[in-house]
């Protein structure tokens, strides 16, 4: 984890009828509509191409521009997909394709949607197919921010899309990239943040200890087992908080560098003031069964957006049953969670959520 595109194929593959030359070859009918479809495509990004795959809506016909979306992937080295298989303590038994269920969700919704592989993803690491250079230390938290800057300047050169209607929606780490991203790129509508956390990382880190260990002693572990099964993420803490104080003389730590990490944590105490200055429309939605990232952080953002000049431009959603990998959990009670019980799907009300929000705004 840091913790926490490509050539533009010459195909275009109908969502809801499968593929056929034919299909593909024929021109589109002026009385006839054109299906969702989806391609990969490539666009330059800060430093190296970056490669994701774009998703359009049925449109009347090729003239019509539909709005757009762009998707920030979370912490760690997570393909256009962003597959999760669980979240804090908490393992599914299952992979979850995050961002391609959203994306159709959108698209279906009449949304355009870009959604591509993170820099930290690639062959290097058995985490995509793409031929990105692997990451050096030098990496921060602002490349991630380049890269989301860059796919939105891609997205306005789309004849598809209606360049005054892009919006970007990220998702954890992503989510509290959202309002850095609205500043630099003034031409993104508006901002959407997935269980994004509000706090800076070091903070957020000793909180999901403090949890783990609150879960394991509810579970009976001794205190010697919770503390060797806890000691590689009490590990990380205690780094973190001497990069904090300045004093930190060790090498990467949690698959990051110091001067990653440092870039994360001055994101977080950034993001207040970013809040009260950016002007576009935010929304945070939050889960109840999020155990990285509490409601507690919803919370904070909710807070944050009053102080704003546009409060009423910002809005907060809290979903009971949803997981930081935004499925939703029918059993309150964790101790008696079954296989059936988890969500293979993303919660039935998050795309709704943000469809309200995007079309309102």
């Amino acid at each position: 984890m840091e913790y926490c595109a490509l050539f533009l194929a010459a195909w275009v593959c109908p969502l809801v009828s499968g593929c056929s030359s034919d299909a593909i070859n024929e021109p589109p009918s002026k009385d006839r509509p054109i299906l969702a479809a989806y391609r990969d495509v490539s666009f330059s990004g800060p430093d190296f191409d970056l490669v994701g795959t774009l998703s359009l809506p049925d449109r009347a016909d090729d003239t019509t521009r539909v709005p757009a979306v762009v998707l920030i992937g979370g912490s760690g080295a997570l393909s256009r997909d962003e597959v999760l298989r669980g979240q804090l303590a908490m393992t599914f038994g299952f992979a979850l394709p995050v961002f391609k269920l959203l994306a159709s969700d959108l698209t279906a919704s009449g949304f355009a949607v870009l959604r591509y592989d993170k820099r930290s993803c690639g062959v290097f690491n058995s985490c995509a197919t793409n031929d990105y250079p692997a990451p050096t230390d030098e990496v921060t938290i602002d490349d991630f921010v380049a890269d989301a800057v860059a796919a939105v300047q891609y997205m306005t050169t789309l004849p598809e899309v209606d360049a005054s209607r892009i919006s970007v929606v990220g998702h954890s780490e992503g989510g509290s990239l959202v309002p850095k991203i609205l500043e630099r790129a003034a031409m993104v509508r508006s901002g959407i943040m997935l269980s994004g956390p509000y706090r800076p990382i070091d903070e957020i880190i000793e909180a999901q200890l403090q949890f783990v260990r609150e879960i394991l002693t509810q579970e009976g572990v001794s205190s010697e087992t919770t503390e060797e099964e806890l000691q590689s993420f009490s590990e990380l803490s205690v780094a973190l908080n001497e990069m904090r104080a300045g004093t930190y003389e060790g090498g990467p730590v949690g698959g990051a560098a110091e001067t990653f990490w440092l870039s994360l944590m001055r994101l977080g105490d950034e993001n207040p003031n970013l809040i009260s200055t950016v002007t576009q429309p935010l929304l945070a939605i939050g889960g109840g069964y999020d155990w990285n990232v509490p409601l507690s952080e919803l919370d904070a953002w909710h807070a944050s957006f009053a102080l704003a000049s546009n409060s009423m431009d910002r809005q907060i959603d809290g979903l009971d049953c949803m997981t930081h990998a935004l499925n939703c959990i029918s059993q309150p009670k964790y101790t008696q969670i079954t296989p059936s019980d988890i969500g293979h799907e993303l919660h039935p009300e998050l795309a709704p959520s943000i469809v309200r929000f995007l079309m309102d705004h």
